[in-house]
């Protein structure tokens, strides 16, 4: 175990000893990544990717996700499916895709930053106001707890505006 995790932390470019390169699993994960990217055409290997991808973040730590993981590129591929009007019927890949942004958060705080300034929030809520499916909703409210640990003030405003324009629409 610890030679791989050496490997990892070199990006695969020294061998181990033991014969196994980090280079494959980050090519795997680069691949994991782009399938994800690419959910439009293939839901179905994006779901299973993502599945793959959020076994590895439980397992890997901070300093090994900012070396191995593509987080903007993963980030942008999980956005672009839950506000993908092509994917909205794709109700198990959201939930997938809502899971792995979770454990993505847990293990690289930092990348929640990026996920807000990328609209996570207004995305989220979006998802919610339309409640079919109740195993994603929960999903999207503890996703959304986490993410107001560091950006309270975001979620409170779009949440705040979000009532407000519902407000509105209904005294129409």
């Amino acid at each position: 175990v610890f030679p791989e995790i050496l490997s990892l932390l070199n990006d695969g470019s020294h061998r181990s000893g033991s014969g196994f390169s980090g280079g494959g699993r980050n090519n795997r994960i680069l691949k994991l990544v782009k399938n994800v990217q690419n959910a439009d055409e293939d839901p179905y290997f994006a779901m299973e990717s993502l599945r793959e991808l959020s076994e590895h973040l439980l397992m890997m730590n901070q300093v090994v996700v900012d070396r191995v993981f593509p987080v903007e590129k993963l980030l942008r591929g999980i956005l672009n499916i839950l506000s993908n009007p092509m994917l909205k019927g794709e109700l198990e890949l959201q939930l997938v895709s809502c899971r792995c942004l979770y454990n993505l958060f847990e293990v690289n705080p930092e990348s929640i930053s990026m996920a807000v300034d990328e609209n996570l929030v207004p995305i989220l809520q979006e998802i919610l106001q339309d409640i079919s499916y109740i195993d994603l909703a929960e999903q999207i409210l503890e996703t959304l707890e986490l993410v107001s640990r560091l950006h309270g003030r975001e979620v409170l405003q779009s949440v705040s505006y979000t009532h407000l324009r519902a407000h509105e629409t209904c005294a129409d």
